[in-house]
């Protein structure tokens, strides 16, 4: 007997987000059916692959395949146009791990931003306190450049909302395990 599978419809859709400027500006979301379940209805935008990059540097990146494609660079605005020009890439992912001064952040994003044409991801290094003043200070830094900001959480998402989103008109992406209206 042949497999006929059963349709669902889904009358609630994600949003369609767009990040970034020009011609590198990628769209994700815009779809009413989970990902890959392409059985059940059209995906307007497909799957999207992110290079995540820490601004601890080439210490980070000890797998051999890692340290071959970033052989020879010095810097993390050296790896972002490196990871730039990665075969399916969609995006960058600025991941703040260290994060030893806002100032010494938001010069890095910055230098990347003005490096790299890709939509840029910027995550914060999970204290709340720093994330916030971090996620509002790159925020007002790369305004216009459309970025996504993850993640507000729980404790923290009036005040990123506010900053990152209202202020300067960036995307916010939310981290909550409780309540999925955040």
């Amino acid at each position: 007997m042949p497999f006929v599978p059963k349709k669902q419809a889904f009358n609630a859709h994600i949003n369609e987000v767009v990040l970034g400027v020009g011609d590198k500006a990628t769209a994700i979301g815009g779809q009413n059916v989970l990902p890959f379940h392409t059985f059940d209805a059209e995906i307007k935008n497909a799957p999207k692959i992110g290079v995540e990059l820490t601004d601890l540097g080439m210490a980070e990146y000890t797998m051999p395949g890692e340290k071959e494609f970033y052989a020879g660079c010095e810097t993390v605005v050296d790896m972002a146009k490196r990871a730039e020009t990665m075969e399916g890439a969609s995006f960058l992912c600025l991941h703040f791990e260290g994060a030893e001064s806002v100032e010494e952040c938001v010069a890095l994003a910055k230098a990347v931003s003005d490096a790299v044409t890709m939509p840029i991801v910027i995550m914060g290094c999970k204290n709340i306190e720093k994330d916030t003043e971090l996620f509002n200070k790159i925020s007002e830094a790369l305004a216009g450049k459309n970025i996504l900001v993850l993640s507000a959480r729980d404790e923290d998402y009036k005040t990123v909302v506010a900053s990152a989103g209202m202020a300067y008109g960036q995307k916010v992406g939310a981290e909550s395990a409780v309540d999925i209206n955040l």
